[in-house]
């Protein structure tokens, strides 16, 4: 997947439009295209994901992002939605297009179960970190950048007929990322 992103992060650098955006929402088509080509092969499934990036002044601003993820093999169905939010720092001071630092928090829900009945369903709570670089080219926008994110889960509900042994994690480690979307600027 690098090697594809390459080529766009190097012609992009000579590219950047100067004309100064305040706000782009943007969204990460991996996450959507596997969602069609798993409803092309029989398997329901929905993946949506919505980033919104303010930057009212050129160094601070803020970021929210949304992620919903549904999919369904045969009895089971899982489910996970998610907000991330935190301010965004430009480090050069020029606004959206510039290299970013975003610290941001995230609360979310998971819940899988087959044939009706609940496996699993826990919260999610964690805080993560984004570093990477936004282009804006006549209000097309795309951002690359890496990040970290730390999670913990705890228990909504759990029957105790289905999980009795088993305990849901509380810390999950520590995972990085990547980060590839594409969007709009106004």
């Amino acid at each position: 997947m690098l090697s594809l992103l390459a080529p766009l992060f190097c012609l992009s650098a000579a590219a950047a439009d100067p004309e100064p955006y305040d706000t782009a929402v943007l969204v990460n088509p991996i996450g959507p295209v596997t969602a069609v080509v798993a409803n092309a092969l029989g398997i329901p499934a929905f993946d949506a994901n919505l980033k919104l990036h303010h930057m009212p002044r050129d160094g601070v601003g803020f970021t929210v992002q949304t992620d919903l993820t549904n999919v369904v093999v045969e009895d089971l169905h899982v489910v996970h939605s998610a907000v991330r939010f935190g301010p965004r720092f430009s480090l050069r001071k020029r606004g959206l297009a510039d290299w970013t630092l975003t610290p941001y928090a995230v609360v979310g829900y998971t819940g899988a179960s087959a044939a009706h009945t609940h496996l699993v369903r826990y919260g999610v709570v964690g805080a993560g970190l984004d570093a990477g670089r936004t282009w804006v080219w006549k209000r097309f926008t795309m951002e690359l950048g890496l990040g970290v994110l730390g999670t913990a889960a705890f228990a909504v509900a759990t029957p105790t007929e289905v999980l009795a042994d088993r305990a849901v994690p509380s810390l999950l480690p520590v995972q990085p990322h990547l980060n590839w979307s594409l969007g709009y600027a106004f």
